[in-house]
């Protein structure tokens, strides 16, 4: 068994050792895979914006700038304690919250799988030579 090196899920080994699985061999198909992924998410956060009262987007837009002055000041410790609690509550701004670390992991993610997939085309081109 291996790890897809793009879809991160176990999958069958290959005689080829290249560590990707079967569907994710389809380079064109997982292209499309990605991008459906990813603009679903940025759908979903866009709506989530749309309907959210306008105390929660300022609430929302207020817990962006502290996270860079944070940043800025080294002071991520007390900001992470603060976005917490924030999650716990369950209301419309967690739900932003969410919507927006799920966008931010799934575009990193998408940048990583297309990097794969853009080195398992070019292995193949060198094979197929």
């Amino acid at each position: 068994m291996i790890t897809c090196r793009v879809c991160q899920l176990p999958a069958p080994a290959h005689d080829d050792a290249i560590l990707i699985c079967d569907e994710c061999r389809n380079a064109d198909a997982s292209r499309s895979h990605i991008d459906r992924v990813l603009r679903d998410a940025e759908r979903r956060m866009a709506r989530l914006l749309e309907e959210a009262s306008t105390t929660d987007t300022r609430r929302y837009y207020a817990l962006r700038v502290a996270r860079n002055e944070a940043r800025r000041l080294g002071m991520m410790p007390a900001y992470e304690r603060r976005y917490q609690a924030t999650l716990a509550v369950g209301d419309a701004l967690s739900d932003l919250l969410d919507a927006e670390s799920t966008l931010l992991r799934l575009r990193a993610w998408a940048e990583r799988a297309a990097m794969e997939l853009d080195a398992l085309e070019s292995i193949i081109a060198e094979i197929d030579l």
